[in-house]
């Protein structure tokens, strides 16, 4: 029920719709799993962005960021302050996350500052989380 909130019941007047808790051993094992994840592709990652990177800010540059530095970050953040969304990506972050966190994802958006720049942060970011 968490994952998208709690649903509104305008009309079920044969009590047809039965509202499912989420599931917490599944939930754990799909964090864990996302975790080591992260944590297996972490060296890759960042030496396919910042290749991407040293060869041009062009599109290939800010996908592999996107998908291989910031997507990742997210997920961790995600796990550790709402893990039952944890797959959500960058949808709802200001509403999930603390908003000291949130704040600092968007200073992380590309178009933020140099591309270089974020990479470093996000990868620093991303040990600490991993780290715990």
């Amino acid at each position: 029920m968490r994952r998208h909130g709690t649903p509104i019941v305008l009309h079920d007047p044969d009590g047809l719709i039965e509202l499912r808790h989420d599931d917490e051993t599944a939930l754990a094992a799909a964090t864990a799993e996302a975790v080591d994840q992260v944590h297996q592709r972490r060296a890759t990652a960042e030496w396919l962005v910042n290749r991407a990177i040293r060869r041009g800010p062009d599109a290939e540059a800010v996908h592999l960021y996107l998908g291989f530095a910031l997507g990742p970050l997210v997920r961790l953040l995600r796990v550790e302050h709402c893990p039952w969304r944890h797959d959500f990506g960058l949808r709802y972050l200001a509403e999930d996350l603390p908003g000291a966190v949130a704040a600092r994802v968007a200073t992380l958006l590309p178009g933020s500052g140099d591309l270089a720049e974020l990479s470093g942060e996000c990868f620093a970011w991303m040990d600490e989380l991993l780290s715990r």
